[in-house]
Order: C-alpha cells, then structure tokens, then sequence
C-alpha cells in the first residue's frame, strides 16, 4: 500500500512539473529573437540521432546584458542555436549576440569567437566551464553523416545520421579562443602572461591535465595571478 502511495505520489510530481514546463511565458524582447523556425533544418526526416543537446525544452533561463528571463529553451547543436519555445507550434531562435546567453540545466551557452589552425575566426555557441579572464569553453555540435549503399548483397546500407562533436578551447580575454587538446603540451603554452607561475603549479599538485576538473583547478589559479 505505501509502495501504491509513493508511486501515486512521484507520478503526481511528474506531473506537476511538466505542467509548470509547458505554462512558462516567453516574455523576451521581441528584437532579441528570430522569427518562428519550426521546422527550419535540411535534415533527411529517417537521419538517426537528434539535432539537440537535450530532445525535450526545458526551464531555462536567458540573460541579456543585466537582465535575464525565464523561457523554455533547448540548444540545436546541428544549427548551433538557442531554441525558445512560444507555443506548441511556435518555435523561435535567439538572435547570436556577444550579450546573449543562456542557461540550460547545469550550461551556460554563449557566443564566442573562436579559430582552428588556420581558420578564418567565426563565432559559435560554446559551453563555458569556468569563469575568469581565461577560459575553458566546450564546443557541442552535431554533424550530419550521409548514409551509404552497401557495397555488395552481403554487405548492409549505412543510414544517415548525426553524431556528436565535442571540442574544447582556451580564450584569454576577448581574443578569439584556441583550439586545444587535454594536455599540458597543448594547454601551457598559452598561458604566456605567467607561464611559468602555471608550470610550477602543474608541477607542484601533479596535474596531467587530461580532465576538464584539473583544467579548471589550474584557470582558477591563473586567473587570480
């Protein structure tokens, strides 16, 4: 009977939640968002995988300069935008600005600028991990992969599908942020402002900086230099 009332209990949560979900009112300032774009993707409808960081829209919240609102929102990591949920068949985007951000679950998604080698700089949501001058920035994308025909009558087709991208960045300042791997070969050499206050405390509590928590740590130091 308890076990009844628990499970009557949980589903009445649920519940609630979702309705609380569904009610919350958009009320961002209309020059800040795009118009309806349900539907706004070249995607073939049988692609496996999904376009989003998270499928379902969720409690968030978005900040524009020194204010902030609460929306349902979910990122398009295909489209590399912010999704705002108006209606059931209202779907609009937040305009790519350096003041907007947004708060999805436990990410902050902002607009950066960023290059790769000898890429030309763009600018792209990223996932930012750490706070300070100097940071950590995650990319999630989504990149479509055709599908292939089978080569042979014993082979079988390969099905389009989306698969995910994940690339981490270093951006000092306002300079456009650099692609990096998890190590302190890639890492050290762009904290040139105290370089050697960097490498001694690597050193010093043995990170092999392979982990974005030991990355962070050693931000956190820099950053207070």
């Amino acid at each position: 009977m308890k076990t009844l009332k628990n499970c009557l209990s949980i589903l009445a949560i649920l519940a609630l939640t979702s309705s609380v979900a569904q009610t919350v009112s958009v009320d961002l300032p209309s020059n800040y968002i795009r118009d309806n774009i349900l539907g706004n993707n070249d995607l073939p409808v049988d692609v496996q995988g999904t376009p989003y960081a998270t499928e379902s829209f969720v409690i968030g919240r978005v900040s524009i300069n020194k204010d902030s609102y609460s929306s349902l929102l979910r990122y398009n990591a295909y489209l590399d935008e912010i999704q705002v949920k108006e209606a059931e068949d209202k779907i609009i985007s937040l305009l790519k600005r350096d003041y907007i951000s947004a708060k999805i679950g436990n990410k902050t998604y902002a607009i950066h600028s960023y290059k790769s080698g000898k890429e030309a700089i763009r600018r792209g949501y990223f996932v930012e991990l750490n706070e300070g001058a100097t940071k950590l920035i995650l990319r999630e994308r989504k990149e479509f992969v055709k599908g292939q025909q089978a080569s042979s009558a014993y082979k079988n087709d390969t099905p389009s599908r989306l698969v995910d991208k994940r690339a981490y960045y270093l951006q000092e300042g306002d300079n456009p942020a650099q692609l990096i791997k998890l190590s302190k070969k890639s890492i050290l050499p762009l904290l040139k402002a105290h370089q050697d206050e960097a490498s001694a405390y690597v050193s010093e509590n043995k990170l092999k900086l392979k982990k974005e928590a030991e990355i962070i740590q050693l931000l956190n130091y820099y950053n207070n230099l």
